[in-house]
C-alpha cells in the first residue's frame, strides 16, 4: 500500500515555504522602498547575531523578530508603529490583528495569518 499522506504533507510543507517566501519578498520590496536604512541596519545586526536577514527571521521566528525590533527601536509604541507600517502591504486590514498576535506572543497565530494572506495582497 502506498502512503499518500507523506506526499500530501510534503506538498503542504512546500506550500507553506512558498507562501513564506512570497511574504518575505513582498515585505522586502516595501521596506527597501520606504526605509532602506532601517532594513540595512536590522540586517547587519541579524546576520551578525543569527546568520540571516531580519525579514527571514520575521517569517520564520516572528517572536524573535519582534524582540529584535523592540530592542532596536527602544519601546513598544515605536515597535508597534514599525510593524504596522511594515506589514500593511501584505496583510491589509488584518495588520492590526497580526501585530496584536506578535505583542501577545502568539507566533503560531501570526504565522497562520501571514501564510493565509500570501496570495491575496491588497
Amino acid at each position: 500500500m502506498i502512503d499518500h499522506g507523506n506526499k500530501e504533507r510534503n506538498n503542504d510543507m512546500q506550500s507553506v515555504e512558498d507562501a513564506l517566501r512570497l511574504v518575505r519578498d513582498k515585505l522586502a520590496s516595501h521596506l527597501w522602498s520606504t526605509a532602506p536604512g532601517l532594513l540595512a541596519v536590522l540586517n547587519i545586526y541579524c546576520r551578525d547575531r543569527y546568520g540571516t536577514e531580519y525579514l527571514e527571521i520575521l517569517v520564520r521566528e516572528p517572536g524573535i523578530a519582534y524582540n529584535i525590533a523592540l530592542d532596536y527601536l527602544g519601546n513598544e509604541v515605536s515597535t508597534k508603529l514599525f510593524l504596522l507600517s511594515l506589514l500593511k502591504p501584505v496583510l491589509g486590514e488584518e495588520t492590526r490583528e497580526a501585530v496584536r498576535l506578535l505583542e501577545n506572543g502568539n507566533v503560531e497565530g501570526f504565522r497562520r495569518l501571514i501564510t493565509s494572506r500570501a496570495g491575496r495582497y491588497p
